[in-house]
């Protein structure tokens, strides 16, 4: 008994190390993401290449941990970085788009559409309206961001193309 309870005690410290070795894997790999966020070249080749493995093992990994596959991951942070340049600057739309990684306004302008329900410009506009101590809740398919503005509650839904916005005292 005491050496089957050695032997299961090795399996589980092998699988402990094997998790370990995945987990940095997979933040080696966001790690190199987030660092050529604005590599309009960027494919899911040259990520797997960073941490030298494939690109069928990397989309596996990063489904697994993120639940979203590399290129999605990649997209997903270039629209975080646009928001945030978006609040934060007075760049042209242009700049911003070069800056996040993509080829062209019009591909930045159809992809954050797609991701928040508007567009660069509605977003900055609308966004310059809410204080800068915004919260986020993401939950599938639908996107809720509130804050309190001198006692009121506001709040943003945005569900694909569509967007609400309420006050509440």
């Amino acid at each position: 008994r005491a050496k089957s309870m050695s032997v299961f005690y090795d399996i589980l410290s092998t699988i402990s190390e094997t998790d370990n070795n995945v987990n940095y894997l997979t933040k080696e790999l966001a790690d190199y993401i987030e660092k050529n966020l604005s590599d309009p070249f960027l494919t899911v080749s040259e990520i797997a290449a960073s941490v030298k493995i494939s690109e069928t093992y990397c989309r596996r990994m990063f489904t697994q941990n993120f639940g979203v596959s590399p290129k999605q991951y990649l997209i997903d942070m270039r629209i975080k970085l646009a928001k945030q340049l978006l609040l934060e600057d007075e760049k042209l739309i242009s700049d911003i788009a070069e800056s996040c990684g993509f080829g062209s306004v019009y591909h930045f302008s159809r992809t954050f559409k797609q991701a928040t329900g508007m567009s660069p410009t509605e977003y900055s506009k609308f966004s310059s309206k809410i204080s800068n101590e915004n919260r986020f809740y993401y939950l599938p398919n639908l996107k809720i961001r509130y804050n309190y503005i001198k006692g009121k509650l506001n709040i943003i839904c945005v569900k694909g193309d569509k967007w609400l916005y309420g006050i509440f005292q």
